[in-house]
């Protein structure tokens, strides 16, 4: 097995409309996400940020109207099946979909 093998992870990224949120329930969101990173077994790095408008001088929008992504790196794709179905990514889903516009783009 390569060097290169052995150090891939799975990336699990997507990419949410949101709308009708406040400063609050984005706060419960990112919590959530700091839960499910400790408790979900073989998640390496967990995120939820507001999608960056202005990264640096002159950066034009290319948001296309998404508001927020949530990224989740797992050490393997046998934790992304564990994570699907474990309580703390369905609260997770519970607590987002009050605000979802449109379903996510999942990468």
């Amino acid at each position: 097995e390569s060097e290169a093998l052995r150090m891939a992870v799975l990336q699990h990224i997507l990419f949410f409309k949101l709308q009708n949120y406040s400063l609050q329930d984005i706060e419960k969101l990112q919590e959530q996400v700091k839960i499910i990173q400790e408790r979900v077994p073989g998640i390496l790095f967990g995120s939820f940020e507001q999608a960056a408008l202005n990264v640096h001088y002159g950066h034009k929008n290319r948001t296309r109207g998404y508001t927020h992504n949530l990224v989740v790196i797992f050490k393997d794709g046998e934790s992304l099946k564990g994570y699907v179905p474990h309580q703390e990514h369905l609260n997770f889903k519970k607590l987002i979909i009050p605000f979802v516009a449109e379903p996510p783009i999942c990468i």
